[in-house]
């Protein structure tokens, strides 16, 4: 165990270089991989290999370019340094717990192995990676390039598709029964059972043509074969679609409160990829849980920057990497919501005129102070 932890924190190492590379190319808009070596930001010369050496790189040099001697950013350390801690709790998480901490719908299927939990760790690592990355270009630039959303949603539906349904945390077609209870999979596969049909176009005589029978067959068996890549591609699809719509709606409500945009247009996607990543249940807990991090994290730092407007894209980051590893405890409070549609989208939209409301109260608070301000400097 002490033996992998350490090889998986040593391959975090080298992909913090990469994902270093990534925050300080993308947003500017620079190749990943021309040119291939590092250059200073001062003098253009071309930076010695051993200052591409995960940790030790950078004080090999110095700590300074040798050509102009400015100082070298310590942003690369500390990047390879989340990185590899992030895998090395995800590899405890999911591998080193043999599975313990994963949720327990996911034992449902009578197709997951034990080794799916390896899988896992990889899709986590990734998406882990994708966090890291537009949370550091959000916190420089207050920007979330195109590529890194839209490679992490492309990448989330695909892999999640080709690795199966256990990936996600709850498929999008685990529907009834509370945490203690068995669920029960609803697919298209039982739309096309031979009861059913027979029902449905057999008419009097209660059976089927056998041209109809060999297509409800055929694809009664593509489909026991195949549903978990189906039910993990919709999955993906679905939660990408309802990351995106959740920042939507709250972009617009937000907007038309304060007069301006509210929020920028890469968060809309930002949580599109962690809702291909991880189901739409999932997307919706992160959410949640970026408010309270807001809350906690964001008031106290925006204070201290004098009201300087934080990015919210770290935000996300830390719901989505909270959801993933306090899974069991927040399902057991989210699950009455998630799982009955009243409720679901009566409390959606008390939220949404709740933020309205919130949202023009303040604008209406800063218009009167502003309007004090004016009449005592008058």
């Amino acid at each position: 165990m002490t033996a992998s932890l350490v090889i998986v924190g040593v391959v975090g190492l080298f992909v913090g270089l990469v994902i270093d590379r990534a925050v300080r190319r993308l947003p500017l808009e620079k190749s990943m991989v021309w040119p291939w070596a590092e250059y200073c930001e001062r003098c253009l010369q071309k930076k010695p290999l051993a200052a591409s050496i995960p940790i030790i790189g950078v004080f090999f040099v110095g700590g300074r370019c040798p050509s102009c001697g400015i100082a070298l950013s310590k942003r690369g350390v500390l990047l390879q340094l989340l990185t590899a801690a992030g895998f090395m709790g995800i590899y405890f998480l999911h591998v080193g717990c043999e599975g313990h901490e994963l949720p327990s719908v996911a034992h449902t299927y009578g197709n997951w192995q034990p080794n799916l939990t390896f899988a896992l760790f990889v899709y986590h690592c990734l998406l882990y990676c994708f966090l890291l990355t537009a949370t550091f270009t959000d916190l420089d630039y207050t920007l979330i390039p195109a590529p890194i959303t839209n490679w992490g949603i492309f990448l989330g539906i695909v892999v999640g598709t080709v690795w199966y349904v256990e990936v996600h945390p709850i498929p999008v077609s685990i529907v009834g029964g509370s945490s203690t209870n068995l669920y029960g999979a609803v697919h298209p596969g039982q739309w096309f059972e031979h009861h059913r049909w027979n029902e449905w176009f057999g008419g009097k005589s209660r059976t089927i043509s056998p041209n109809l029978e060999w297509f409800r067959s055929t694809f009664y068996l593509h489909w026991a074969l195949n549903w978990t890549k189906y039910l993990g591609f919709v999955t993906g699809l679905v939660g990408a679609l309802v990351g995106f719509g959740i920042i939507w709606i709250v972009r617009e409500v937000c907007s038309w409160a304060f007069g301006k945009e509210a929020m920028g247009i890469g968060d809309l996607w930002m949580l599109a990829m962690i809702g291909a990543f991880l189901g739409w249940q999932t997307a919706v807990i992160a959410f949640l849980l970026s408010w309270v991090s807001g809350v906690v994290v964001g008031l106290p730092v925006a204070l201290l920057r004098r009201g300087q407007a934080m990015p919210f894209g770290p935000h996300l980051a830390i719901g989505a990497v909270a959801a993933v590893v306090w899974w069991r405890p927040l399902w057991k409070y989210f699950e009455p919501a998630l799982f009955d549609a009243q409720i679901f989208f009566m409390i959606a939209l008390g939220m949404v005129v709740m933020l309205a409301v919130v949202a023009y109260g303040v604008q209406m608070v800063k218009r009167l102070v502003l309007r004090a301000t004016d009449a005592a400097k008058a």
